[in-house]
């Protein structure tokens, strides 16, 4: 398959290809034979990563300094789409160790838990979710109480990618943020689960109970308190959601790229087979019914990439901007994603629906990325939000300048 089918280099400068192609000889080597393996369980997951860190895959938007290479957000994007065409699970893994924990709690740090990410030696986890606070994390119970020179946290956390087999954990409470280091006393893994798509993801339900943790693990903390009715102070609580949502805007970007890399892998699957599979004595390709399914494909993947890259460029000149933008581009891209994954399933019909081919595998893994880093509701919300916000601005605006 042609490398640009489903790709458009133009969109993207002489250096930010460079690294793309790099990266795709490397990614023939050290993770296509691997791949299937994942799938049935038969290669663990992270012994694959590992030898992708030796590259620096681990670390691109690090310093050389930590063993990173130091790149764009643009390349790690690129990074994303890539792995994720040829395996979610592997690139979800990657981000979640070393952008979700290393981007705050690794610059703290960085010889101590940025470095070892990197190099793949250590595994990270970043933790908010928790069973009565998914999209609802006003919901969040995570609690941290001030205890001489450090905190005890107590945290129920589940869905946490890498969590099961993580070394680092970056845990968020109602008020604050804390590195906690998984030989502390007081957590445990209370289970793996199982799933329908990212066979090889490790996911897991974790405890911390009363871990203590140094006042130097800390990334912030903010003191609860409580009127004299007993009404907690959400005021003070702000910092905590101000630093988590600059944490989903980036996060909701690169799974917009990784839709974009299952997608485009969905669509050259399904582009070739029209193309083999003969019926009714020629190709199905040459049937308008098929035909006209690539061409709706092809479309919605150049909308999708435009969005990509367009809230990319405004990540690197104005993140809170693109922070208006990210939720758009994840509910555009997962949801066009995933209708292109489910099309190409009936291009190929019968056969798509076996192990014979992968596109199968591309349905169930990009299901999940309309749930992760924050619903296709909660991004309608947001863009509702946003743009009914917007527009009273605007209207008041428009009034003072009349008056």
């Amino acid at each position: 398959m042609s490398t640009n089918i489903g790709f458009d280099p133009e969109l993207y400068g002489s250096e930010e290809l460079g690294f793309r192609e790099s990266l795709r000889q490397d990614l023939k080597i050290e993770l296509v034979p691997y791949v299937e393996e994942i799938e049935h369980g038969e290669t663990e997951i992270w012994d694959v990563i590992r030898k992708l860190a030796g590259k620096g895959y681990m670390g691109i938007l690090y310093p050389p300094e930590v063993g990173g290479l130091g790149k764009s957000f643009m390349e790690f994007m690129l990074a994303c789409e890539e792995l994720s065409a040829l395996s979610l699970a592997v690139d979800m893994s990657m981000t979640a160790s070393s952008y979700g924990f290393g981007a705050l709690a690794g610059n703290r740090n960085p010889e101590k838990y940025l470095k070892p990410l990197v190099e793949g030696e250590k595994i990270g986890a970043f933790c908010y979710t928790e069973p009565e606070a998914g999209s609802d994390l006003g919901r969040m119970q995570a609690t941290a109480v001030k205890d001489g020179d450090g905190y005890v946290i107590n945290a129920e956390k589940r869905f946490i990618t890498n969590g099961s087999i993580a070394d680092y954990m970056l845990v968020y409470t109602r008020n604050g943020a804390f590195v906690v280091e998984a030989d502390r006393e007081g957590f445990t893994v209370k289970k793996e689960y199982k799933l329908m798509g990212l066979h090889g993801l490790h996911l897991g339900h974790l405890l911390f109970n009363r871990v203590w943790v140094p006042q130097e693990n800390a990334i912030f903390y903010v003191e609860e308190t409580t009127d004299k009715k007993g009404r907690e102070d959400k005021e003070r609580r702000a910092p905590a959601t101000d630093m988590f949502g600059l944490m989903l805007a980036p996060e909701r970007s690169y799974i917009a790229a990784e839709a974009l890399g299952v997608a485009r892998a969905a669509f050259q699957t399904a582009l070739k087979y029209s193309t083999e599979r003969v019926q009714f004595k020629k190709p199905i390709c040459e049937f308008e019914a098929i035909s006209f399914k690539l061409a709706d494909m092809a479309t919605a993947l150049r909308a999708m990439r435009l969005m990509v890259v367009q809230t990319v460029r405004e990540f690197q000149s104005d993140m809170f901007k693109a922070a208006k933008r990210a939720a758009m581009t994840k509910l555009f891209c997962v949801t066009q994603g995933f209708d292109i994954c489910n099309e190409a399933l009936q291009v190929l019909g019968g056969i798509g629906y076996t192990t014979d081919y992968p596109v199968e595998r591309y349905v169930r893994d990009i299901r999940l990325l309309g749930i992760g880093g924050g619903t296709n509701e909660m991004m309608r919300y947001v863009i509702q939000r946003d743009l009914y916000k917007e527009f009273s601005e605007a209207e008041e605006g428009s009034g003072e300048s009349q008056a």
